[in-house]
């Protein structure tokens, strides 16, 4: 996915301490809530039993014009080579990183996708059938060369083709409507009190980006159409009865920070390993091997770099130390 901006004018944000800044995460139904002066109020929540964005943006006690837009940081087609991929463990000398395709869906829906469909690495010794995915390449790799055709036979090539991104568009708006503010954007036509935005994300491997945009746009309304507030309750059923499987409660020490309790700690582990691994609801959604699917800050992250790798080089959000991008 992008990077994803929401923007309010008049700014609540403006001063450098905004007064009544507060940003809590609520665990009970996974929320992230978004507080400053005047009454301003920003939720964001991702549903549990769809893969939809949720933004709702009280404007408090001043009317305010809200955006929201999608910031692409892979805006042109780059080789990368090692170490910024560390490429090196995969024997690859780089890969082709495809740019960002950004589209339109009607008048009020804007979206973006990255596909893998280009040539994706120049292989240093002998080629593999298929050069078009890194697949095929560490499958050759890990096989020795000798067991390639039969390992093929029975695996699938997950990369070629796959495609992933976001539609997004206004879900509802008090006494206005939204429009497409440009070709990464959505905006309602006027200031209001309460607005809410969805961005419904896909993965799929499809034939071409176009049916990847067909299929992201037919989830998107399929989501309307079942509305934020039957979302909303089958999403606090679904955290209510997370929550209620297993915890922890620890007698703390006089004095120690709630949040920083060993019942705290593990009640946020929890929660990261819930958003990112479902094997109970999707068959083969496992946490990604040796990192998760988390990134921290991309600048930090050059900077911590261990033996091979270039530190205080700047990076982007697709950068990791380990497996590639």
């Amino acid at each position: 996915m992008a990077r994803l901006r929401l923007s309010l004018r008049p700014n609540p944000f403006a001063a450098d301490a905004p007064a009544g800044f507060a940003q809590t995460l609520h665990l009970p139904n996974a929320t992230i809530v978004v507080r400053a002066a005047g009454g301003v109020r920003i939720a964001l929540w991702i549903d549990a039993s769809s893969n939809t964005l949720l933004i709702e943006a009280h404007a408090g006690a001043v009317p305010r014009t809200v955006t929201a837009s999608f910031e692409v940081w892979r805006n042109t087609t780059q080789a990368i080579a090692p170490p910024a991929g560390d490429l090196g463990f995969c024997q690859i000398d780089q890969v082709i990183r495809p740019a960002d395709k950004l589209e339109t869906v009607g008048a009020s829906a804007v979206a973006v996708y990255h596909r893998n469909e280009l040539d994706e690495g120049t292989f240093p010794y002998e080629s593999p059938t298929n050069r078009s995915s890194l697949w095929d390449w560490t499958l050759y790799q890990q096989t020795g060369g000798e067991g390639y055709e039969r390992a093929r036979a029975v695996s699938k090539d997950m990369l070629t083709n796959r495609t992933f991104g976001a539609v997004m568009s206004g879900l509802t708006c008090t006494g206005c409507s939204w429009k497409r503010a440009d070709d990464r954007s959505v905006q309602s036509s006027a200031a209001t009190s309460f607005a809410s935005v969805q961005v419904s994300v896909l993965t799929a491997q499809t034939p071409s980006g176009s049916e990847w945009l067909s299929k992201a746009a037919t989830q998107a309304t399929a989501f309307k159409r079942r509305g934020i507030e039957a979302a909303r309750r089958d999403h606090s059923a679904w955290w209510s009865k997370f929550w209620q499987e297993a915890w922890v409660s620890v007698p703390s020490e006089t004095g120690v920070p709630a949040d920083q309790t060993m019942s705290a700690q593990h009640a946020i582990h929890r929660f990261v390993t819930a958003c990112q691994g479902r094997p109970k609801d999707t068959p083969n959604a496992m946490i990604k091997f040796n990192g998760g699917i988390w990134v921290p800050d991309p600048i930090l992250g050059c900077r911590m770099g261990g033996s091979g790798h270039s530190q205080g080089v700047r990076c982007d959000a697709d950068f990791r130390f380990w497996a590639g991008g």
